[in-house]
């Protein structure tokens, strides 16, 4: 872990804490390859949504457009798995 990260998790700060993981699974999720992206972006979407219940709205970055694009083409690739779903 980075001292960054180790920073902001151990000052307390949820808020602080939960911003160095967004960006430390987006990154990871740059790299990832096969069930590594679908569990990261897991992860990453139930931080973005405690993020949001906490009021946090910040700017769209690069990274956070990058996990919301992965975040909706799994649900998409998921949506047309499932049976007596319509085929796309």
């Amino acid at each position: 872990m980075t001292s960054e990260n180790f920073d902001a998790i151990s000052s307390g700060d949820r808020t602080r804490a939960l911003q160095a993981l967004r960006d430390r699974l987006g990154a990871e999720l740059d790299e990832a390859e096969g069930t590594e992206v679908a569990s990261l972006s897991r992860e990453l979407r139930a931080v973005l949504l405690e993020l949001e219940r906490l009021g946090v709205r910040a700017e769209v970055t690069p990274l956070d457009d990058l996990a919301s694009r992965v975040v909706t083409s799994l649900g998409q690739h998921r949506s047309r798995r499932q049976p007596g779903s319509a085929a796309s």
